[in-house]
């Protein structure tokens, strides 16, 4: 999996996170529920992080926060690093992989967010381990924080991570982290991106 990422990483922005109208707007809505239910979080815990680009994004949005990001990729982080000097301030880069550093995390974060990136996790270790590091994430949200979650659902059969993206296992992360923290919202939405058409879904979820 790390290889499979930095080698995707080794083009910048490779699935055009900074310049598709698509990908922003996933950004927005995400940040928009967070607003709506917890508008001056204070740490934010932010998995899958990639090159930062969504991390701009709550920078702007949340202007007290102090950001924690995680990410497998060390050719995504030390993009994130140049492209988040003006906030280093506020910023935590963290390279690895959540499903060894959960259970390290500090505990106290007001918001988690994990998107795109938990069907990654499912692909490379086991449902109960999934769970488990779940489990652990989840545990380091305050009582009443919010666990955000965007996940693309069922990917066209020429994508890489077509497989992974299946819906009835995107079906199955939303019942273990539902099982884990009560569920608050669950968006919908398809939208186009060059050319194409995708679905995907918007969870929030209380600790």
């Amino acid at each position: 999996m790390v290889d499979y990422l930095d080698d995707k990483f080794s083009s910048p922005d490779p699935w055009n996170y900074l310049t598709s109208e698509f990908e922003q707007l996933k950004y927005r809505r995400q940040a928009e529920v967070i607003v709506d239910r917890l508008p001056h979080p204070e740490r934010i815990l932010e998995i899958g992080s990639a090159e930062g680009v969504q991390t701009v994004t709550l920078m702007d949005r949340f202007k007290e926060a102090r950001v924690t990001c995680i990410d497998i990729s060390g050719q995504a982080m030390a993009t994130a690093r140049k492209r988040l000097l003006p906030w280093a301030d506020r910023v935590t880069l963290l390279e690895g992989d959540i499903a060894i550093c959960a259970k390290y995390l500090k505990e106290g974060y007001d918001v988690c967010i994990w998107s795109e990136a938990v069907y990654y996790l499912g692909a490379q270790v086991s449902l109960k381990r999934t769970y488990q590091v779940m489990g652990q994430v989840v545990s380091r949200i305050k009582p009443g924080g919010l666990l955000i979650s965007a996940n693309t659902v069922d990917l066209p059969l020429d994508i890489p991570e077509a497989e992974i993206t299946a819906k009835p296992l995107v079906e199955c992360y939303y019942t273990l982290f539902s099982s884990l923290a009560s569920p608050a919202s669950r968006s919908v939405y398809i939208d186009e991106k060059a050319g194409r058409i995708y679905e995907y879904q918007v969870w929030a979820f209380i600790r």
